[in-house]
């Protein structure tokens, strides 16, 4: 499959990395390629920054204060952020290893990281996302949303949708759980902290995009949430 960086341009990375010369020289390389990089020095700055940036991909270190590459990766699983992630280390352990084989990391790379490969790693990533369907996704029969672009299509119409970075965010978190419940804390949780989150808010986040995507495909469970309801 080929592969073309460039579509990196339209994407955020998020680097985790105490270590501030391997952070600033990680940073002006991948500054290259991506659109923003956004840096966090321990697993919980970047459950911060997580909300309140639309990430594209992480890259973390794996041994770090306060919460490290573990315990951040299990929050992102658990929380349902389906980002594709490589963990960095100093060392190679086959106990590491095993603890994090339920994580479904993309990469696991050793310190000092080589031009090339970190660029494996980029493309690893991008095959990632295109393996999780982040590419293209038919939302029915009529609508196509790409996750690379943050594309919103209306092929019947010939119409493209621009889509609010709220509206970005919601949409994806429903796309990538179709026919699950995600809950009012889950959607909050998801979207900036500069943003209003109260339910109202995300009612009317809801409401503008069944407006652009048709109201049948996001049901109102009760009390519980929201669910995409994928038919194709």
């Amino acid at each position: 499959m080929y592969l073309n960086l460039k579509i990196l341009k339209k994407m955020s990375m998020l680097l985790i990395e105490d270590d501030e010369e391997l952070q600033d020289n990680l940073y002006q390389t991948l500054s290259i390629f991506f659109k923003k990089v956004i840096l966090a020095k321990n697993g919980m700055e970047g459950i911060e920054k997580l909300k309140s940036h639309k990430i594209d991909m992480i890259i973390s270190d794996y041994v770090m204060p306060i919460m490290d590459g573990e315990e951040f990766c299990r929050y992102l699983r658990k929380n349902n952020y389906n980002i594709p992630v490589t963990i960095i280390s100093n060392y190679y352990e086959k106990e590491k290893l095993i603890k994090l084989i339920d994580l479904e990391l993309t990469n696991y790379l050793l310190k000092p990281i080589s031009y090339n490969e970190l660029i494996d790693c980029l493309k690893n990533m991008l095959k990632r996302i295109d393996k999780l369907s982040l590419n293209d996704f038919q939302i029915n029969y009529d609508i196509n949303y790409n996750f690379l672009t943050k594309e919103l299509i209306n092929n019947k119409k010939n119409t493209q949708y621009k889509l609010s970075k709220s509206e970005i965010i919601l949409l994806e978190l429903l796309l990538n759980n179709p026919n699950s419940i995600i809950s009012i804390e889950t959607i909050q949780s998801h979207l900036s902290p500069n943003e209003i989150k109260s339910e109202q808010a995300i009612k009317n986040i809801i409401h503008r995009l069944r407006l652009k995507i048709g109201k049948d495909n996001i049901q109102n469970i009760q009390s519980l949430g929201y669910s995409f309801r994928k038919e194709i």
